[in-house]
């Protein structure tokens, strides 16, 4: 193996590692509920991106962060369907 595929490798490998390594630097999760009264003061989080790696940073009010948190209960107490038959 030729010193200029080491250094590529190195590199490669050192490039990997530092990507799985941003984990940590993540902010940590705030509670809606304590953060703020005002309806308009505006809450910035990161979230996970579905088939990624990488996080994005979502911003919502506190009126938005309600009414999606009361939508996701309504939708989890909406009628149940068993998948039980009868023969």
């Amino acid at each position: 193996m030729s010193m200029m595929s080491k250094i590529q490798v190195l590199f490669l490998c050192s490039f990997l590692f530092a990507c799985s390594s941003t984990r940590n630097s993540d902010v940590s999760a705030q509670d809606d509920s304590a953060s703020s009264n005002d309806p308009n003061s505006v809450i910035c989080k990161k979230e996970h991106v579905v088939g990624s790696q990488f996080r994005k940073v979502v911003c919502r009010t506190v009126a938005e962060i309600g009414r999606q948190r009361e939508l996701a209960q309504r939708a989890g107490s909406g009628p149940s369907f068993s998948s039980s038959t009868s023969d």
